[in-house]
Parts: C-alpha cells; sequence; structure tokens
C-alpha cells in the first residue's frame, strides 16, 4: 500500500490511543458525522472507519489541499493524495472529500452538524483560530473537538507554534466548553 511508504503520524505521540478513548462513546452508533481537517495519507480516516464509523449510516468528512507548507515541503503531495485515495476506496460511498484549504471549506457551508472534529491542518496561529471558529459554528452541542499537535514547536520560531492559538480560543470559550484531556492533542465537548 502507497500509504506506507510516508511518516504514519497517526502512530505517533499517543493520538491513536486518545481516538481509541476519546472516541469509543461513538462505535458503531448511527447516523454519526465526522470531519477532520488535513489528512495526508488518511491513517486516521482508514481508523475510524475500521473502529468507530462501523455503521453504513455514518460519514466522514475529510478536508485537505494537498500541497506543501513549511513543515512538509519535501513530499510529492500528488503521491500523498493518491495514496488516500487507495487507502480510503474501500468507504467511498461514506467518505466525502474536499481537495481546498480548510478556510474555503468553512467558507462554502456545504457541510454541518458534526458530532466530532479533528483539526490537524495548517497549524500557523492563523490558521488554527480559522480552523476552530470554522469547526465550533458546525459541532453539535455534546459534540466533541480535537486540536492535534498542541505541544508542537514550528521550526520557524515559537511564535509559530499552535499553542498560543489554541490556548486563545479555549479561554474564549471557557464557558462554553468542557476540557477532556490536555497533552499533545487538547480534547473538548460542546456544552
Amino acid at each position: 500500500m502507497k500509504a506506507d511508504n510516508f511518516p504514519k503520524w497517526f502512530e505517533d505521540n499517543n493520538t491513536r490511543g486518545d481516538f481509541e478513548s476519546m472516541l469509543k462513546e461513538y462505535k458503531g452508533k448511527k447516523n454519526l458525522r465526522f470531519l477532520q481537517i488535513g489528512i495526508f495519507t488518511g491513517n486516521a480516516s482508514r481508523w475510524l472507519f475500521e473502529n468507530i464509523l462501523i455503521d453504513s449510516s455514518s460519514v466522514l468528512v475529510d478536508v485537505d489541499p494537498w500541497c506543501g507548507n513549511v513543515q512538509h515541503e519535501v513530499y510529492d503531495w500528488a503521491e500523498i493524495e493518491s495514496a488516500y485515495k487507495e487507502q480510503l476506496s474501500p468507504y467511498s460511498s461514506r467518505l466525502k472529500t474536499y481537495t481546498m484549504f480548510s478556510k474555503e471549506f468553512f467558507e462554502q457551508g456545504k457541510e454541518k452538524d458534526f458530532d466530532f472534529i479533528y483539526i490537524d491542518g495548517d497549524h500557523s496561529p492563523e490558521a488554527v483560530a480559522i480552523d476552530a471558529a470554522g469547526a465550533w459554528n458546525i459541532l453539535k452541542p455534546g459534540g466533541i473537538i480535537s486540536f492535534d499537535d498542541y505541544e508542537w514547536n514550528h521550526p520557524a520560531g515559537i511564535e509559530f507554534n499552535p499553542k498560543p492559538a489554541i490556548d486563545k480560543w479555549l479561554t474564549e470559550h471557557k464557558d462554553d466548553i468542557e476540557i477532556l484531556r490536555v497533552g499533545w492533542q487538547v480534547w473538548i465537548r460542546k456544552k
């Protein structure tokens, strides 16, 4: 499988372990709607279909422009997107893929009412703020948002780290959220 030729970040930093423990309440439920911002080769997407979104009525929406950025400009993004499509082809009837930046996805307003949203796209403070605001507006009450790479250090300097933007958003929404876990990822529930 082509996806095996690329890093498996979903397995790093206990991301899969967090998905297992934090999403177990959803396992096998009907009519679930999950959204992911930032997909890479789709390892998390495949895992979600195999372990949580197992009912045929549940769908996953994936958003990724599949183009380079400061952290990952060395990859062949067409090859990564191809690996994603190959890996997710068995689930194509329950998968919606948007090849675009998340800002454009949120501006289009085509999708809403999500039970879970995973934010793992552009980690710049500006992009994290856009993703957090957009995700909040389309998350159901009681739904969960997870921010990945909370503790990641941007190679260009600390002013580009996602943590301050996430912390600011958490402070602004403190009365409307329940913080479920803080570590490499931050997990919150919308009240």
